[in-house]
């Protein structure tokens, strides 16, 4: 996770740099994949600590993954 939210400073500091005033549309789309991302982390995070909840956590984790494969054919 230290790694994703780095890369997401790194990207916004950069816009600020280069003075990026409006974003592409995949840009926008991107944004929202990984909206849908977090909130799936933050649903799935408690889960962890609850040995009857693996099937839920599954959901969550299929989700993620599907979400990165939408964000790679996106890419």
């Amino acid at each position: 996770l230290d790694d994703v939210v780095d890369s997401m400073e790194q990207a916004a500091n950069k816009m600020v740099l280069y003075q990026v005033e409006e974003m592409r549309d995949e840009a926008h789309e991107f944004s929202r994949i990984i909206l849908r991302a977090a909130d799936s982390v933050d649903a799935a995070m408690p889960l962890l600590r609850d040995n009857k909840a693996m099937m839920q956590l599954q959901k969550h984790a299929q989700d993620i993954n599907g979400l990165e494969r939408e964000a790679d054919a996106l890419y």
